[in-house]
């Protein structure tokens, strides 16, 4: 069931990191039905503990959201996965690396343009779920399906068509905001 979570792990990250998590955390799957469930990490010593309220507790969610696990078994993946590696100090790829007005566009619900790509942080393929990175403190922002090849990116580079989508925002952290009615 979370095969397609440790396979995008392993692609993605470095061995090193999947050992760290593997040794401090376990993975657990929250069902959300038909729509698929919620992979998060709940620190070991906390894991009995959270079983044990689960049983009693219809609906409960516990420990960090490092994706989701679509009804068709895609993973996609949140930017705390990439933002807890980062600040262990682990290395990754599968992200694509925004310029401050790009972070500030896909913070707000647009896609990341051409204009607004900075780099790449190899692998990365078209059709791939990335991870959006500002360029300013490399903290993951968001996530995203990644339209275009790095091939293809740097041909629109070429022929100036700096407006081409080359990630469709599925997540970004700025929704929270957009959605609290509070603001």
């Amino acid at each position: 069931m979370l095969t397609a979570v440790t396979s995008y792990i392993t692609k993605c990250f470095c061995k090193n990191y999947r050992e760290f998590l593997e040794t401090n955390f376990v993975f657990k799957l929250f069902e959300r039905g038909r729509r698929g469930a919620r992979i998060c990490l709940v620190p070991r010593g906390l894991a009995d503990l959270v079983d044990s309220v689960m049983r009693s507790v219809e609906k409960l969610s516990a420990g960090l959201i490092v994706g989701w696990l679509r009804g068709s078994g895609e993973f996609v993946p949140s930017p705390h996965l990439f933002n807890l590696a980062r600040n262990a100090g682990f290395d990754y790829g599968c992200a694509v690396v925004a310029k401050p007005h790009g972070v500030k566009a896909f913070l707000y619900g647009n896609n990341l343009l051409v204009a607004s790509v900075e780099r790449f942080l190899h692998p990365v393929e078209k059709g791939m779920y990335v991870a959006i990175v500002d360029s300013e403190d490399m903290m993951a922002i968001g996530v995203g399906r990644l339209v275009v090849s790095a091939r293809e990116f740097e041909e629109l580079l070429a022929k100036g068509d700096m407006t081409a989508a080359v990630v469709i925002n599925m997540f970004d952290l700025g929704v929270v905001l957009r959605n609290d009615k509070l603001i």
